[in-house]
């Protein structure tokens, strides 16, 4: 890539970064790592107050045995109850979401139970796997769908796994009982501007976090970043995908989530050799070779991190 070439494309990242919604999953990553921001979100979606978020991690890697498929959350987070939170920004329908969310709940408890006779199941918290779409995944027009475990022979007897699943639609026409809050936020997050704010203070408040954020140079950088990592694995991957044949929308979806996860993992490589004394530009380029990153990119991200 030339240089003007390069400028325009990094000039037309940050153009996006400005103008982004909430619905734009990097975007909320980062808006999501503020665990006030994280909190007031959680406190809308579950219709109570959520006063105490202590953990925030955004693109959790959880491992699988050797061979099987391992998840990357966008979001997640734990309050001071113990509570554990999945929150998922999903632009497109790729795959099925009801068995990803099924899937994402059952390595959320691989996570949280350590081995040994110690462990017990009543010792499995409270778990709420959420996805905000834009797209109405179940074709009912709901605002929102909730989803618990229950017996079908008993009416009105649940489990008790302490297991939910929610999934928000941007795009719902149809309510039941939700708030208005929630329904304003799913506008909002449809399109962020202060004309979706209508008046709510707990919107206004999102909304000038989010202004701050985009105001802020370093999370910019981090956006085009990434934005840039993500970039050259969705191309990658949509070719590939079209020579076998495949949905370039699923390839793209399924890139996404990969590049973040290599920068992650790049990352931690790059702490690992600075801990044991690998002199700085050599464990850079060491460890942006396990990802085939460039080392720019990486070396800016782990500044970011750090800072």
């Amino acid at each position: 890539m030339q240089k003007s070439e390069k400028s325009s494309v990094l000039a037309d990242r940050r153009e996006k970064f400005r103008k982004a919604n909430l619905s734009d999953d990097v975007l909320f990553a980062l808006a999501m790592q503020n665990t006030e921001f994280c909190a007031a979100v959680l406190s809308i979606v579950m219709d109570k107050e959520i006063v105490g978020v202590e953990y925030v991690e955004t693109q959790k890697s959880i491992l699988n045995a050797a061979g099987f498929k391992s998840v990357r959350l966008d979001v997640y987070a734990v309050d001071k109850d113990g509570k554990i939170y999945s929150v998922e920004m999903q632009a497109v329908n790729n795959d099925s979401m009801p068995k990803r969310a099924r899937f994402y709940q059952g390595m959320l408890d691989l996570s949280s139970l350590q081995s040994g006779r110690a462990a017990k199941y009543r010792d499995l918290a409270e778990q709420y796997v959420v996805f905000i779409t834009e797209f109405d995944i179940f074709g009912e027009g709901l605002y929102k769908y909730t989803f618990r475990n229950r017996c079908e022979e008993a009416a009105g007897l649940l489990l008790g796994d302490a297991t939910t699943k929610i999934f928000l639609n941007t795009m719902g026409t149809v309510r039941t009982d939700e708030t208005d809050m929630l329904i304003r936020f799913l506008h909002f997050v449809h399109e962020t501007t202060e004309a979706a704010v209508q008046g709510d203070e707990r919107i206004r408040q999102l909304y000038e976090m989010v202004r701050a954020l985009k105001g802020d140079k370093e999370k910019e950088a981090d956006y085009v970043s990434l934005e840039g990592i993500i970039a050259d694995r969705v191309e990658a991957a949509e070719a590939i995908a079209e020579a076998r044949g495949e949905a370039r929308g699923e390839a793209r979806g399924e890139a996404r989530g990969e590049a973040r996860g290599i920068l992650k993992v790049c990352i931690k490589r790059l702490s690992m050799l600075l801990a044991c004394g690998t002199e700085y530009q050599e464990a850079v380029r060491e460890a942006a070779e396990l990802g085939d990153l460039d080392p720019c990119q990486l070396d800016r991200a782990y500044r970011l991190q750090e800072k």
